[in-house]
């Protein structure tokens, strides 16, 4: 468990000095998903709280499975909720990546859910963080050195605070939630529209004032390239849901298609 604290310090420093790091997302609750995505080379993986099945226990089984892997695992909460992201952490859990943070009070509110007191409120007890125990010196003396904070701004308020946001002191970096801003901007999924354009032009702004990360998902090499010129770095790409769905349809696409140029084909 604590060499999970060695190697979310090393993303962590890599974040910070703009680095490209490669990310997915993860909402099936088999934990062969966090070794496949490790294997691949994914340098972070958020495990999905917020859309998915997963519970505590089985979110403890894919940190588990992180352990075998440079991946670092990141949770991304149901909420906003103080005691929720401190049993995340307590379990071992790398870092938060909290959805709809709208207002700076609420990044601060995050930033205090996960460090001890002077600089925080989260409460003790970080069991197996801190391999049970046994580690607790060097949990301590290197948790808040590892412990990786994002957010997600997914609103036109999240949008228009994201400056503000983003200053906050313990906040490593934002992503854009692509499809519950345009939701919000009332313009779902018209990625060219002007509102959209101008809601993640004011993200990318704000995290290069503040000198933090930021991305808004990439999807392909091309989507890649895109993002890169943009100075975009934290590179979140389809996870296992994602790419399980697109890859069985595809592959059932093809199986038709070969059904079907078999049954037209003259007999010799």
């Amino acid at each position: 468990m604590l060499r999970a604290l060695d190697k979310a310090k090393r993303l962590k420093d890599r974040i910070a000095s703009g680095e490209p790091v490669f990310g997915t997302q993860l909402g099936l609750q088999d934990s062969a998903s966090m070794e496949i995505f490790g294997k691949a080379g994914f340098h972070w993986a958020s495990i999905d709280m917020e859309h998915s099945a997963h519970s505590l226990p089985t979110v403890q089984g894919m940190l588990q499975a992180a352990l075998g892997w440079e991946i670092v695992p990141i949770v991304r909460p149901l909420s906003l909720d103080h005691t929720e992201i401190g049993r995340l952490l307590d379990i071992g859990a790398s870092g938060i990546l909290c959805p709809f943070i709208d207002t700076p009070e609420q990044a601060q509110q995050l930033v205090d859910a996960c460090f001890y007191p002077p600089r925080g409120s989260r409460g003790w007890g970080p069991n197996r963080g801190s391999a049970f125990q046994m580690g607790r010196d060097y949990y301590m003396a290197a948790y808040a050195g590892s412990l990786i904070i994002l957010v997600i701004i997914e609103s036109a308020q999240g949008a228009r605070n994201s400056e503000a946001i983003l200053a906050v002191e313990g906040i490593d970096g934002a992503l854009v939630g692509p499809m519950d801003l345009s939701l919000d901007l009332g313009v779902f999924q018209e990625w060219n529209h002007p509102l959209y354009v101008e809601a993640v032009q004011e993200v990318r702004s704000a995290a290069l004032t503040n000198g933090k990360a930021y991305g808004s998902g990439v999807a392909d090499e091309e989507s890649a390239l895109r993002a890169l010129a943009n100075k975009e770095t934290l590179l979140l790409a389809p996870g296992d849901l994602t790419t399980l769905s697109n890859g069985a349809s595809s592959l059932v696409g093809d199986l038709r298609s070969a059904v079907t140029n078999a049954q037209v084909r003259p007999s010799k």
